[in-house]
């Protein structure tokens, strides 16, 4: 049924579209699967249902200008009502579009400007309504899928759905360093040009160094409001220039270290940007008068290479979108038809549906994918401009040292050296000499790394908090011992007991041995671990089995050795009689015990010739051979003290012990837990 009815929608509209039908009224069942196939096509079908769907009508004729289609679990997907208009406008998964009951700048801003996207369509070239047309049939065939289609960042990747990872607002934390309002007594709002740069500076962890002094000092009048910045820092209560400076060198140490960016980090951060800025600020609104405000901010902040343009620039959304694709988020301006108000904001992402990412920098609320320039909130519908290739300067120190092998191997080696930071993995390759030695130096960007060498069948070494300063030389030395294998490894079977042992030419930083068993090829599974060259693995004679082993040794910093070679035991069950031991009559008490237990078991008969009674540790080792202490009690019971000591009668240290009973070819075990 749902298939019939899409079928019969798709064919509706390209039969409307086809006709040449210029703006004309789509009808909800329309709209409602062009939402659900844009759900479909941005692969998000099987995590978003649409929950409702809300018809938005001009006021006075009652007409749908268009839909809002909310999802579950949040997000909502806006769609055009009219043919001649682009389909989908805007979406989002992760804020909702009737959050704010009142004053929804998005729901304002579609009923004031889709009226006049429809009274503009006379003005439109045939062509961009033709493509308009083309996008509706594409989106209405739920078969269709954009082959082509590519994301950045791509889905899933950032939890923003942007480039930049926060969401930032102009209130508290983000304006408590910023100037008081003298009329109002409040603490000023931060203004949008500072949030955004703020926002953007913060994605790259850079201050760029800037410093201020008083060259930088400006007077700000606006409003009713006179000061001068920062001479009047403590009447108005904001930061002054040397402490500006302190808490961005403050800043800068946190982003070098990796250390997590506090709120009067970020406070500092958004003051420092509006004084580059020249900002005004009131405790109703604070921003600036025009983007190049924002631009020779940048300046000030030591970006040298970035660039103002507008929509009057031959490729100006070419530039923004190779922006994006190289993970540079855009400060974006834009001002309403009538250049009356404005808002500064972030675009930190595009896909090849021509949607942008934009993060408007209200706390996350109306962050989604966009429509540039026409779909922007807040009536903002002419670019006033675009600062582009926002590029922190490369500060750069240098590491170098040497690296090497032991032993060296005949062959050239090559050792992979990876410096790991915020900003990714700098990998680089190094050859050695015949001796096994080489040595390296490297120029890096400054910061806190986690560096890593590595070679096949030699340990791999991280180092963490590697400091590189500017132009600063760091040294850092490896020593890589070969990964040592276990060899000659053999295997005994007598009387229940599978005795492994082993040879290993053991180097520094050696931890322990794994042991893997199979049971008649069965997958390998690890069995235990010892630190020695033997094992002792306790199985049931009377089952007919091949039993499969091998070993590797495990160094420091969880390296492993490479396996060595395995054998196999096969073992073959003889019939018996009368099981002797009964299992379910052997205990011990106490348990835990400290120092004596009483170790007792029953036999089904009172011959005790065969009985063998031996205590291990839980490395597999014989410790205390106690068969000749077995004390006959009436009824075919047995007993025995142990005293938690071994064969030399030194006491053992706490741990678990097995005591295992053998007569004939049966055997039973009790792990009793020595507790001191």
């Amino acid at each position: 049924m749902i298939r019939k009815l899409k079928i019969v929608v798709f064919i509706t509209i390209i039969i409307a579209l086809n006709c040449g039908l210029s703006a004309e009224q789509v009808e909800f069942e329309t709209c409602s699967a062009v939402a659900a196939n844009k759900l479909s096509q941005l692969g998000k079908a099987g995590e978003f249902k649409i929950n409702n769907a809300v018809p938005v009508k001009d006021d006075p004729a009652e007409k749908v200008l268009f839909y809002v289609f909310e999802l579950h679990p949040a997000g909502y997907i806006v769609t055009s009502a009219e043919s001649d208009l682009p389909p989908v406008i805007a979406y989002s998964f992760s804020n909702d579009f009737f959050a704010e009951l009142s004053g929804n700048v998005l729901l304002n801003f579609l009923k004031t400007y889709i009226p006049l996207r429809l009274n503009n369509l006379a003005n439109l070239p045939e062509t961009i309504i033709s493509q308009r047309n083309n996008v509706w049939l594409q989106i209405l065939d739920y078969s269709y899928r954009n082959s082509r289609f590519e994301q950045w960042p791509p889905e899933g990747t950032t939890p923003t759905g942007g480039w930049l990872l926060d969401t930032w607002t102009q209130s508290a934390p983000y304006n408590s360093f910023v100037p008081m309002d003298p009329v109002t007594g409040n603490r000023s709002l931060a203004g949008c040009p500072s949030i955004a740069m703020a926002e953007i500076l913060n994605y790259h962890r850079t201050t760029n160094r800037a410093n201020f002094n008083d060259e930088d000092d400006y007077y700000h009048n606006y409003a009713g409001r006179q000061y001068w910045i920062d001479d009047d820092h403590v009447e108005q209560d904001f930061l002054s220039f040397p402490e500006m400076n302190e808490s961005l060198d403050t800043l800068m140490y946190h982003y070098l270290h990796e250390l997590p960016v506090t709120n009067s980090d970020k406070a500092a951060l958004v003051f420092a940007c509006g004084v580059a800025a020249t900002q005004v600020y009131t405790s109703q609104g604070s921003g600036t008068f025009g983007v190049s405000q924002a631009y020779d901010a940048y300046l000030k902040f030591n970006f040298e290479d970035i660039s103002l343009i507008d929509d009057s620039t031959p490729d100006f959304y070419d530039q923004i979108i190779d922006n994006i694709i190289n993970a540079l988020p855009v400060h974006f301006a834009s001002v309403t038809p009538a250049w009356d108000a404005g808002h500064n904001f972030v675009v930190d992402g595009y896909n090849t549906d021509d949607f942008f990412h934009i993060n408007f920098g209200w706390g996350g609320s109306y962050n989604g994918w966009y429509l540039l320039p026409d779909e922007i909130p807040y009536g903002l519908t002419v670019v006033e401009g675009a600062v582009v290739d926002i590029v922190p300067d490369m500060f750069t120190g240098f590491i170098s040292g040497q690296i090497t092998l032991d032993p060296a191997v005949e062959d050239t080696s090559i050792v992979t050296l990876n410096l790991q930071n915020f900003s990714g993995d700098q990998i680089f390759q190094l050859e050695l000499d015949e001796s096994g030695t080489g040595s390296y130096l490297y120029e890096i960007p400054i910061g806190s790394y986690t560096a890593t060498a590595s070679c096949p069948e030699y340990e791999t070494i991280t180092c963490d908090g590697i400091m590189i300063e500017e132009d600063q030389f760091t040294n850092l030395n490896y020593h890589l011992y070969r990964l040592a294998s276990p060899f000659d490894l053999t295997g005994e079977h007598l009387d229940g007991e599978i005795s492994l042992s082993w040879q290993h030419s053991q180097t520094r930083e050696f931890q322990y041995f794994n042991i893997f068993r199979n049971i008649n090829s069965s997958a390998f599974t690890l069995l235990d671990t010892t630190s020695q060259l033997n094992y002792t693995d306790i199985i049931n004679p009377q089952e007919s089995n091949i039993y499969g082993y091998y070993l590797n040794a495990v160094y420091s910093q969880e390296n492993e050795s490479s396996a060595s070679e395995e054998i196999y035991i096969e073992i073959i069950a003889s019939a018996t009689g009368e099981n002797i031991i009964r299992p379910n009559k052997m205990s011990n008490f106490p348990n835990p015990f400290n120092p004596l237990t009483e170790i007792n078991f029953q036999l089904a008969n009172s011959d005790s010739r065969q009985i063998k009674l031996l205590i291990f540790n839980i490395t597999g080792q014989k410790v205390k051979d106690l068969t000749n202490s077995i004390i006959c009690q009436p009824g075919n019971s047995y007993s025995i003290i142990w005293n938690g000591t071994d064969d030399n009668n030194q006491p053992l240290p706490s741990g678990i012990y097995i005591a295992r009973l053998k007569s004939g070819n049966d055997i039973a075990a009790r792990k009793m837990l020595l507790l001191k």
